[in-house]
């Protein structure tokens, strides 16, 4: 269950990053997700 909260918690402050860099760079941000998939 803590292993499982931990990977919660990575999701949501990734998530929380992309928001903030989406103003900062959006460009970047799109070409960054779009190589990860």
């Amino acid at each position: 269950m803590f292993h499982f909260f931990m990977i919660y918690f990575v999701i949501i402050t990734e998530l929380l990053t992309r928001a903030m860099w989406f103003p900062l760079s959006s460009k970047y941000r799109w070409d960054y997700i779009s190589s990860e998939l």
